[in-house]
């Protein structure tokens, strides 16, 4: 689903991210060289977080949006897409991180990688998922998951995603997500989980 955003939009979608995932071990050790700075860190993540919803709707990706949580997905599996993308992610990571954090987040990439051989391009994969942290705990991630979700089933894709945080396995548990990889991260020290869901039969 690929949505038009005006700039204030943009900025309050980020702004949701950011705030949701600013303490998440992943972002937290890419946004290494911004340790003494935290307004340094908070403009990174909001000019990363900006550009990750703009790619999305660049390469017709799915962007769910709510007034309160955010889901990006990764389900145009187009080779030459996933090419270019990567490329503009990897220069965009050279823009807004420091060394440390670009080494880091390459680092942290090719852990989650190898804990998901049998996973790939054409699966959907669920990128980034953010709750405003005033109002989590409410059901608004499930919502704004759960149109995703029933798309990729409608599609016939299996979904996959990894997380750091053990009480979103039994989030992801309850929307038909399985466990199918863990590892601890060698940047953070961190456990993470990688789950899979395969394509439901629609009735």
């Amino acid at each position: 689903m690929t949505i038009s955003l005006e700039d204030n939009s943009l900025g309050a979608a980020a702004s949701i991210l950011r705030r949701a995932l600013q303490a998440d071990p992943f972002y937290r050790a890419v946004t290494v060289d911004f340790d003494d700075r935290e307004e340094a860190r908070n403009e990174a993540l909001q000019s990363y977080f900006e550009f990750a919803i703009e790619e999305a709707a660049r390469c017709d990706d799915r962007l769910d949006i709510s007034p309160r949580a955010v889901a990006i997905w990764r389900t145009n599996p187009d080779p030459a897409v996933v090419e270019v993308s990567s490329e503009r992610k990897y220069q965009k990571l050279l823009s807004v991180l420091g060394s440390a954090g670009r080494n880091n987040y390459e680092k942290m990439v090719r852990s989650l990688r190898d804990a998901t051989p049998k996973l790939g391009q054409k699966d959907w994969y669920l990128s980034i998922l953010g709750v405003d942290p005033e109002r989590q705990g409410e059901g608004l991630g499930r919502r704004v998951l759960q149109d995703g979700v029933l798309a990729a089933d409608h599609a016939k894709k299996r979904c996959f995603l990894e997380t750091f945080n053990e009480r979103s396995v039994s989030f992801y548990a309850a929307l038909g997500f399985s466990t199918v990889g863990q590892g601890i991260d060698t940047v953070t020290g961190s456990k993470f989980w990688v789950m899979a869901r395969p394509a439901k039969a629609l009735e």
